[in-house]
């Protein structure tokens, strides 16, 4: 949408150079006289601007208080809560990771729950280095869910004290 609709500049009798009278018609507004014999009129164009940063401040802040979106992604993340494994049989399967390494899903009633396809707390995207270190934090973890611990967390102390890590 065009927001100014016509700029002209109006040239009455005698003048000198930066003299002339801008007219901004906005839309079918009156024109805004921004020059008068050689002085700038601001107020016009102050209004302008408050109108304008009025106009943005308000909308950030509706913006900002509107409830966030649901998404699907953040509903996926969420874990179930502990007490809907009681009865629930847990397995885990070790896995080939990044180069030639291990790392483990788990499962509950033969349905993938975690898939942890590297070593947890550390960076990187390397898994274990032998399956016994990934089926003892596979077993750690499987016992958290059991006593009620969601998410199941895993510490770098854990690991080492499995022996899991170095």
């Amino acid at each position: 949408m065009q927001y100014l609709s016509n700029i002209y500049t109006h040239f009455p009798g005698k003048h000198n150079p930066g003299d002339f009278p801008i007219f901004i018609e906005l839309l079918s507004a009156k024109p805004l006289h921004l020059y008068n014999n050689g002085k700038m009129n601001m107020q016009p164009a102050i209004k302008c601007i408050g109108i304008s940063l009025g106009f943005v401040l308000i909308s950030n802040f509706v913006h900002a208080q509107s409830a966030p979106k649901s998404n699907q992604e953040e509903k996926e993340i969420q874990f179930p809560k502990a007490s809907q494994f009681s009865n629930t049989k847990l397995t885990y399967k070790i896995i080939v990771a990044v180069n030639n390494t291990f790392a483990y899903d788990i499962y509950a009633d033969g349905k993938l729950m975690i898939h942890q396809n590297s070593i947890p707390a550390m960076p990187g995207n390397e898994g274990f280095k032998t399956k016994v270190a990934a089926e003892k934090i596979a077993k750690l973890v499987i016992e958290k869910i059991k006593k009620g611990e969601m998410p199941p967390t895993v510490s770098i102390n854990e690991m080492k004290k499995l022996k899991a890590i170095k």
